[in-house]
């Protein structure tokens, strides 16, 4: 990679019971270009020491944390380039393309960056769907089904100062909520990034984890996800379908989520439907988060 741009990659790898070795394969490719990487181990975990050894381009990060979104809090502190990304140690990135999503996204003058990706189900044998990025109207309903972090480059700048909500699972939504104002203000890009691998035991197929919504609901009420707008924004619109997620999981809402979701949903009538009936439309496809 040329001295032009300057990328960080943050993984949280907390629980995880050994390091594969395809990971391993991308991070030295990765690190071969230039990349570099903030890894946040629990305690006493050397993997990442034992294999990749004193590399000046890896800092691995040890603490208790119980959840990713914690993790990576540690690790978007501890950056200090130009721009940085969210990897998961049980996928498969490709770093020459993020390089050249950074490299676009910058010539474009965009402070985000969002690739295409694929996705592969160890019961599929290797079998992959491509998603594509989307732009326009079409943008906001493909986020809606797959709004995972790990497809995005930040501009460091832009999102020093943000946090991922302490959750187990849509965290990620609290950060993207609050870095993205409009989808204008995002570089779409074309090529495939990000290879996701769909696993028996991912965090995100728990029905206990995922009951952690209602807690991620609470943080976007406090961050004014559900403040009324004059049209519904994106904070809106990830909030309400948040509470739609949190109705299937606990079959119910607090009665403050209850009101900031009706209140939505009454000044807003067309929107919310159209949004709800994107989110059926996607509910055959909608393999992540």
């Amino acid at each position: 990679m040329s001295g032009e741009f300057s990328l960080t990659v943050v993984v949280p790898f907390f629980n995880f019971p050994k390091l594969e070795d395809s990971f391993v394969s991308c991070v030295e490719r990765a690190l071969g270009i230039g990349i570099q990487f903030v890894v946040v181990c629990s305690p006493q975990d050397e993997s990442w020491s034992a294999i990749m050894g004193q590399n000046p381009g890896l800092r691995i990060i040890h603490g208790e944390f119980r959840d990713p979104g914690s993790a990576r809090n540690a690790g978007l502190d501890a950056a200090s380039t130009d721009w940085i990304c969210f990897w998961d140690a049980d996928d498969l990135p490709r770093p020459e393309e993020f390089i050249r999503l950074v490299r676009d996204t910058s010539n474009a003058n965009k402070a985000i960056g969002l690739g295409a990706f694929s996705i592969v189900s160890e019961s599929r044998t290797g079998a992959s769907d491509v998603v594509l990025t989307s732009s326009g109207r079409d943008a906001i309903s493909t986020f809606l089904a797959f709004p995972g972090i790990w497809r995005f480059v930040f501009r460091y700048s832009h999102v020093r100062n943000l946090r991922f909500a302490s959750s187990l699972m849509g965290e990620d939504q609290v950060f993207l909520g609050q870095a993205i104002i409009d989808f204008r203000d995002i570089f779409i890009g074309k090529n495939v990034v990000y290879e996701y691998q769909i696993h028996s035991n991912q965090l995100t197929k728990s029905s206990a984890h995922r009951k952690e919504i209602k807690k991620t609901l609470t943080e976007m009420g406090r961050l004014g996800f559900a403040r009324p707008s004059v049209r519904l924004n994106l904070k809106n619109i990830i909030f309400l379908k948040n509470s739609i997620t949190c109705l299937k999981v606990n079959g119910r809402l607090s009665p403050t989520q209850l009101r900031q979701t009706l209140i939505l949903v009454l000044l807003h009538p067309l929107g919310s439907s159209k949004m709800v009936l994107q989110l059926m439309q996607n509910t055959q496809r909608q393999l992540l988060k």
